[in-house]
């Protein structure tokens, strides 16, 4: 048990600990920041031989910046693909958010962006799926 006298006394409930590998750009597997979905092929999942794990799950999410008629920073669209379960069955879960500023301050221009946002979500969605998920949606 530690003890600070400014703190008084301390129990733990959680410790965590955090580890951080930055590794330049490798130009056979990406360069960019653009890129860096392409880093996930540089991983894969250990056999976990004689460790106390077991997988829960990955996430994929990225970022991307929204830009307005004049070229502007206006917000950023942000994806995440995540498992999930639904009715006790493995499912994938597929988030697009569009989130930003609107040009003012005015219900028209934050109807406008919304608008934008929606437009992006429902583009980057077709643009992002297969066909075989287009057709298991009902959508192709």
């Amino acid at each position: 048990m530690v003890q600070f006298e400014s703190l008084g006394k301390i129990t733990s409930a959680h410790v965590g600990l955090f580890w951080k590998e930055v590794q330049q750009s490798f130009p056979y597997i990406w360069g960019s920041f653009r890129d860096m979905h392409h880093a996930t092929t540089t991983f894969g999942l250990p056999p976990l031989t004689g460790l106390p794990l077991t997988h829960d799950g990955s996430h994929l999410k990225q970022a991307f910046s929204i830009r307005d008629s004049a070229g502007q920073f206006a917000g950023r669209l942000y994806t995440e693909i995540a498992p999930a379960m639904v009715d006790d069955q493995v499912a994938i879960r597929f988030d697009l958010t569009a989130g930003g500023h609107p040009r003012c301050s005015t219900v028209e221009a934050a109807m406008e962006f919304l608008d934008l946002g929606r437009s992006l979500i429902v583009k980057f969605f077709e643009q992002a799926t297969t066909e075989g998920m287009h057709n298991s949606w009902m959508r192709a």
